[in-house]
C-alpha cells in the first residue's frame, strides 16, 4: 500500500483582509488609552470583601478620575467619566418614553427627559457591544471581554454565556 503525500505553497498575494484570527490577548499586553488608569491604584486588590469596590473609588477618586473598578485581574482600575450626550436625542422630545427609546436604539442604557421649557432628552451610560464582540468565541471568554474592553477604554465588561454569548463594554 503506497501512502501519497502532497505538499505545495500558494502565492496568494491578494490585497484583501487577513482573516480575523481567534487568539487570546494577554494581560502583560494591556495597553488602554489616556481615560483609563490602571497603575495608580493598582495595590487595591479585590479579595472578596465588597470594601475593597469603595477603596477602589476612593483611591480613584483621589488620584482624579470618576470611576474605579476591579475589572483588571482583580486589580483597581481607574477612568474618567463619559459625559452624558446630550445632543444625540436632542430632537426626540416629545415624552419621556421616546427620549428613552433614542437612548436606547443609540446604545445608552439610561436616559434623562425633562419637560420644562424647552424640554431636553440626554442619554447615559453608553454600552458597546460590538467593539469586543468576537472575545466570547476565545478560550476564558469573561477575561478576553474585560482585557477587550480595558484595551478599548472602557471600565466595565460583562460577558453574559447564557442564550447567545455577549461581551458589553461600557
Amino acid at each position: 500500500m503506497a501512502l501519497a503525500v502532497a505538499v505545495g505553497c500558494s502565492n496568494n498575494t491578494s490585497s484583501g483582509p487577513a482573516p480575523e484570527k481567534n487568539v487570546n490577548e494577554s494581560w502583560a499586553d494591556l495597553n488602554p488609552p489616556d481615560n483609563v488608569n490602571i497603575d495608580d491604584c493598582s495595590g487595591v486588590v479585590d479579595n472578596g470583601s465588597s470594601s475593597r469596590v469603595v477603596d477602589c473609588s476612593d483611591c480613584c477618586n483621589t488620584n482624579g478620575y470618576a470611576l474605579g473598578t476591579l475589572i483588571n485581574q482583580g486589580k483597581c482600575a481607574c477612568a474618567a467619566t463619559i459625559p452624558p450626550n446630550a445632543t444625540l436625542c436632542a430632537t426626540n422630545l416629545a415624552d419621556s418614553q421616546v427620549c428613552n427609546n433614542c437612548c436606547l436604539a443609540a446604545n445608552y442604557d439610561w436616559s434623562d427627559f425633562t419637560s420644562g421649557v424647552p424640554p431636553t432628552c440626554s442619554c447615559d451610560m453608553y454600552t458597546d457591544r460590538a467593539t469586543c464582540k468576537n472575545t466570547v468565541t476565545r478560550t476564558e471568554p469573561a477575561d478576553q471581554c474585560s482585557l477587550c474592553c480595558l484595551n478599548h477604554g472602557f471600565i466595565n465588561a460583562r460577558y453574559a454565556p447564557e442564550g447567545v454569548p455577549e461581551c458589553a463594554c461600557s
